[in-house]
């Protein structure tokens, strides 16, 4: 092999290492990715995958002669559309349909793409994904109204986010702060809802429930460096968020008066049978938010009936930890057995599962009664229970992954 082509086939890895990051792939599974990926290249290399940075080791024969390459990378996203894309011109390159050089085209191509969904469609997915997360702990209807009411404003604060780099590091505090003002807004117009759940229920999207678990997994996957950066980035998250919405609900209370910072129980308006509904609404616009293939929404859907079910009767008849754990099992199981069917990555439907099961909201409340005192919901949380919730996820995948692995390293 030239050293042209040799140069040629690491940038194609590095590239290749880079959009994985960007779509949201985990550390331990990009950095095994890119090991099979060199193989097939025919060229060695090893890898070290951060939060923010990614290190590229290749060489031929000789170890000692090694090209390094360290890229600076941001936090990564969740597109988990180009996700699957990106796994499947690997796959072509690997029976040999394309020449690496077509594949780094390709994937400039796929980094290009427009999301699956179209604006209307992402902007009716964040209020659907707060109002049903509202309707799936709340029996209040006032509180899911008013949480997709709220969303509608936050949904177009994160794009503009999006666009300015002055707002990119506060987003979440602005967030939280915008949505506290509009819970104590509406509450001071005479609605009766739970300011604090509202709150909660609207800026959902930016509880990194998902991010802890994902570092925790990369803590037990041995990624220790990588592990332990997501989880003190996804903690100071939490709490920008916690400080933006109690700022928002001081401001609130004093532009608003008496009455803005009231919080109510105890209101059930809702139906029963409403958890279905939720679920199957909340397991959609997750699907949406993701980016998924719509190809993929129904099996999506599935994988998140599973988990929450399952989840609930090993709570009612185990414990909250065991149910947990026999949850994402049951996810991680049915994810790698279709992965394996389909040959797409097992993430793509594992991620929307195990969403509904991430504790990120209960940490949330937690913070809320250490600080103020104040219970925000009628069911109470305490920090031994979302710890073991949270190590109970991550056992429940290694053991899925030990029972039936997938075939995919992404």
């Amino acid at each position: 092999m030239s050293e042209e082509e040799y140069l040629k086939k690491a940038a194609f890895v590095s590239e290749l290492g880079i959009a994985l990051h960007d779509c949201g792939g985990t550390s331990h599974r990009i950095e095994k990715h890119l090991t099979n990926v060199c193989a097939v290249l025919q060229i060695n290399g090893t890898f070290l995958t951060t939060a923010t940075s990614i290190t590229f080791c290749y060489w031929l024969d000789d170890r000692t002669n090694q090209h390094i390459q360290i890229e600076r990378v941001q936090p990564a996203g969740g597109d988990l559309g180009k996700l699957e894309l990106i796994d499947a011109l690997v796959d072509r390159v690997d029976s040999g349909d394309v020449t690496f050089r077509e594949a780094r085209e390709e994937l400039k191509q796929i980094l290009h793409m427009p999301p699956n969904y179209s604006h209307l469609t992402s902007l009716l997915a964040a209020v659907v994904l707060s109002g049903s997360f509202a309707a799936l702990l709340s029996f209040n209807i006032n509180d899911v109204i008013a949480s997709a009411i709220a969303t509608v404003v936050i949904f177009y604060l994160s794009i503009l986010g999006g666009k300015m780099d002055r707002l990119s590091n506060t987003i979440e505090i602005v967030a939280a702060m915008l949505a506290g003002l509009m819970a104590t807004g509406i509450a001071a117009l005479g609605f009766k809802i739970n300011v604090l759940f509202v709150i909660l229920s609207t800026i959902v999207v930016f509880i990194p429930g998902l991010s802890l678990t994902t570092a925790l997994s990369e803590i037990a996957h041995r990624d220790l460096v990588s592990g332990t950066s997501k989880l003190v980035h996804a903690i100071m998250n939490l709490f920008k968020l916690y400080f933006g919405s109690i700022l928002g609900v001081a401001i609130g209370a004093m532009l608003w008066g008496a009455g803005a910072g009231e919080s109510l129980h105890g209101i059930r308006n809702l139906p029963d049978w409403k958890t279905l509904p939720a679920v199957v609404l909340l397991a959609v616009s997750l699907t949406i938010a993701f980016n998924i293939r719509p190809q993929q929404m129904f099996w999506c859907l599935i994988a998140a009936l599973i988990g929450f079910y399952i989840a609930r009767s090993g709570e009612q008849h185990f414990g909250v930890a065991a149910g947990m754990f026999l949850g994402a099992f049951s996810v991680g199981i049915f994810a790698n057995l279709y992965a394996n069917y389909r040959s797409i990555p097992s993430s793509i439907v594992l991620s929307n599962g195990l969403v509904l099961l991430v504790p990120g909201s209960k940490t949330y409340i937690l913070l809320n009664s250490w600080i103020t005192g104040e219970q925000m919901m009628d069911h109470s949380t305490n920090g031994t229970q979302a710890f073991l919730i949270f190590i109970s996820l991550v056992i429940g995948l290694l053991f899925a992954n030990a029972v039936l692995p997938s075939k995919k390293s992404l």
